[in-house]
């Protein structure tokens, strides 16, 4: 009876040990797959994160080129204006000495102060009148009533 359990003990575990290297097995190749998955994972993961980098460099520079380009239209049309500018001036400096030469040009001299004086004076003037019309009214009125006052307390 000993031999016999020494023997299906033995068996029994001669079983179990195989069973278990065969799950050891499936548990590394199992860990193995996974690894191999991660690692695939990070790699996209990385060609992902590296493909939007250089599209967004790439969007960046086409943002600098735009600007550079817009900076360069304004600085013609800068350009431009100014030397549109400077032909205006010299045309006009070319008809004044014409006119000058043929004697057709005359000037007078204005004075821009005068008329905002006049007008700023006759402003203030009836400020004043308006004022004194005013106050005339006031004290018209405390009197009055001064007046009505002191007569109703003698009654």
């Amino acid at each position: 009876m000993k031999n016999k359990i020494l023997v299906i003990s033995t068996v029994f575990l001669l079983i179990v040990s195989i069973f278990s290297l065969t799950y050891a097995a499936n548990v590394t190749n199992s860990i193995e797959n996974g690894v191999i998955d991660i690692k695939a994972a990070a790699e996209d993961t990385g060609d992902k994160a590296r493909d939007m980098a250089e599209d967004a460099g790439e969007g960046i520079k086409d943002a600098g080129e735009s600007v550079m380009n817009t900076a360069n239209r304004t600085m013609e049309s800068t350009e431009n204006m100014v030397d549109g500018s400077e032909n205006q001036i010299d045309s006009g400096r070319n008809e004044t000495t014409t006119e000058n030469l043929t004697g057709s040009y005359n000037t007078t001299k204005t004075d821009a102060d005068i008329g905002t004086a006049t007008a700023s004076n006759n402003a203030t003037m009836w400020m004043w009148i308006m004022l004194a019309v005013v106050a005339v009214l006031i004290i018209g009125l405390v009197w009055y009533y001064a007046a009505s006052t002191n007569n109703s307390n003698r009654r």
